[in-house]
């Protein structure tokens, strides 16, 4: 009888380099399973938010679960027009979900001007330390509230001129009242264009139209009413709305 002999098993080294790679996988796929659980719980709770409050809209989502919003806010803030100070109510801010969310935070930036001593063409600054457990939801509220300058820090000032803006006009702030935080008893601002544009149910599948020009914008105009917006380059072919007659139609650069 002839023996068959025995499969090699590797040395002691090989076998536990071969373990530590299965485990280092299993971490992985339980980790990704973790954070996709979260995103689409994330995902929920600021569409209901967004849905009951009138300020704050999901304008956009890129992936499923999402991981990155553009969140458009009506809140009054300011801008800065060629040197003129001047108060915008429309803004639009993106949201991208770092890789290693919930342990790192999403990285924040505008996509609109807004004049802000914490606020930069790159980054918000946000005051507060982040979290695994901080959600969306917060920190969806925590910027509107940097942007009606009921938050700002000066000792972390990216912007000299806003603070020097604060010092001569501290009797204007905040420049919205609106409390973020309770969807009970949010209002509308008050302008001709919320009479005519209530809250809307939220609406991730359209691309985001803005009043005033963001990064590697284009102005077009609604075929249907003639109102000009602002649109994004990487907005070709894809639908957008209009916030005047509600008209969608597709956008051609």
């Amino acid at each position: 009888m002839v023996g068959v002999p025995k499969q090699s098993l590797g040395t002691k080294e090989e076998r536990l380099q071969s373990s530590y790679q299965n485990e280092t996988l299993s971490l992985r796929i339980v980790m990704s399973t973790v954070r996709e659980r979260r995103l689409t719980e994330e995902y929920a709770e600021l569409e209901e938010y967004a849905r009951l409050h009138p300020r704050v809209r999901i304008a956009q989502v890129e992936g499923s679960p999402p991981e990155r919003y553009e969140i458009e806010y009506r809140i009054s803030s300011l801008v800065d027009n060629e040197g003129s100070v001047k108060v915008a109510k429309e803004h639009l801010v993106e949201v991208a979900i770092s890789r290693n969310f919930p342990r790192t935070p999403p990285d924040c930036r505008m996509l609109t001007p807004v004049f802000h001593p914490n606020i930069d063409a790159t980054e918000i600054l946000l005051d507060e330390h982040w979290n695994s457990e901080t959600t969306l939801v917060s920190l969806v509220i925590r910027i509107g509230e940097m942007l009606s300058f009921q938050r700002y820090h000066i000792a972390s000032s990216v912007n000299p001129a806003a603070v020097e803006w604060i010092s001569t006009h501290i009797d204007q702030l905040p420049l919205d009242e609106i409390d973020l935080h309770d969807v009970s008893n949010a209002q509308s601002p008050v302008d001709s264009d919320s009479a005519t544009n209530p809250q809307a149910k939220t609406t991730p599948s359209l691309t985001a139209l803005a009043a005033e020009p963001m990064p590697d914008s284009v102005k077009l105009t609604c075929p249907e009413c003639g109102a000009s917006y602002y649109v994004r380059t990487n907005a070709d072919g894809k639908e957008v709305q209009c916030k005047k007659c509600r008209k969608t139609f597709l956008v051609k650069l």
